[in-house]
């Protein structure tokens, strides 16, 4: 049996209440396993809504795989509620870096911040003199998964190595029910209409953050299956 993870789906929790949308999913590279999911709660429900910066404020959860109930077609049910989501951890971790506040120039790692981490602390003027903006830390994300893991999004890009060529986005992961391996990824293929079709784990030679490597010849990529979700 294999489960559809249709990345965006809705993820409802065990008090039946939405606790998200499916946003990336987390697997381990050497054996093709998805270990964790990806929850975007929105901005409303995560808090940063009326925050300075909210808009660009981590706020996804990190969720194991062990926690899903059912994967259906309209929704991903979990085993844990609304107050267990709030406690799940966050999959983006925010870094605040040394900068100038007039400028935004990165200062050196051994000089004294000039700024209060997390704090509104200065305005820009506009360059015609009137308003202002408001100015924040610059700031690096780093995700918070395995050294040996790598996350998949939906519109994740595959290319083929040889000839380099991108080949189409991915939509959705094809998951074993009982070993959590990716059997398949669904792949909108570049131009042809962008027809869906069943890209093979065996054809993938490497998974990266931001980027899947496969190797197929012109004839194997001319014979992948059409994707059709089961009725």
């Amino acid at each position: 049996m294999l489960e559809d993870l249709n990345i965006g789906i809705p993820v409802i929790g065990s008090d039946r209440q939405q606790l998200g949308t499916l946003q990336r999913i987390v697997i381990e590279r050497g054996e093709r396993k998805v270990t964790h999911l990806v929850v975007d709660p929105g901005l409303r429900e995560s808090g940063n809504l009326l925050t300075p910066g909210g808009w660009e404020k981590p706020r996804s959860r990190l969720i194991p795989v062990g926690d899903i109930v059912q994967v259906g077609k309209e929704s991903l049910d979990l085993s844990i509620d609304q107050a267990d989501f709030a406690q799940a951890p966050v999959f983006e971790h925010e870094y605040y870096v040394n900068a100038d506040t007039q400028t935004g120039e990165v200062q050196p790692p051994d000089e004294k911040p000039r700024f209060r981490l997390g704090e509104l602390i200065h305005y820009i003027s506009t360059a015609a003199g009137i308003g202002a903006a408001p100015y924040e830390p610059t700031t690096e994300i780093q995700f918070q998964e395995a050294p040996n893991s790598a996350e998949i999004s939906a519109g994740t890009p595959v290319w083929r190595r040889t000839p380099h060529q991108e080949l189409g986005l991915i939509e959705r992961v094809l998951v074993d029910a009982e070993t959590q391996r990716i059997s398949a990824f669904v792949l909108r293929r570049k131009g042809f209409g962008g027809k869906l079709v069943r890209l093979p784990v065996a054809a993938v030679t490497d998974v990266q953050d931001g980027i899947v490597h496969v190797t197929l010849g012109d004839t194997d990529l001319a014979q992948l299956e059409i994707y059709r979700p089961e009725e």
